[in-house]
């Protein structure tokens, strides 16, 4: 099984840096990650609040809360990102809408 990482984002921005929504404050956000998906452009995660924030390819941001560990990593080296979403994050977890 192949693992996916991270990559860098398009512009050649540092690879923990992803423009977060225009309306909110840069700290109201972990720092994401640029992914390489078709469904997803960034990822973020914050262990102590166990919040993901998945922002997709069209951009609207999501929050979910609630996320142990080992499903942000599970996230970040899954075959198919937009698969494993849909198995163990979609459904599973509280959302909210950032943006």
């Amino acid at each position: 099984m192949q693992n996916r990482r991270p990559s860098i984002g398009d512009q050649g921005l540092p690879a923990d840096w992803v423009r977060p929504c225009e309306t909110e404050a840069a700290e109201d956000f972990p720092p994401r990650v640029p992914v390489t998906s078709t469904s997803l452009r960034s990822v973020g995660y914050n262990p102590e609040a166990r919040e993901l924030d998945l922002e997709f390819k069209d951009g609207r941001l999501y929050r979910y809360s609630g996320v142990p560990p080992e499903v942000h990593d599970g996230l970040l080296h899954a075959p198919s990102l937009g698969r494993y979403f849909l198995a163990n994050v979609r459904g599973q977890y509280p959302c909210e809408r950032l943006c």
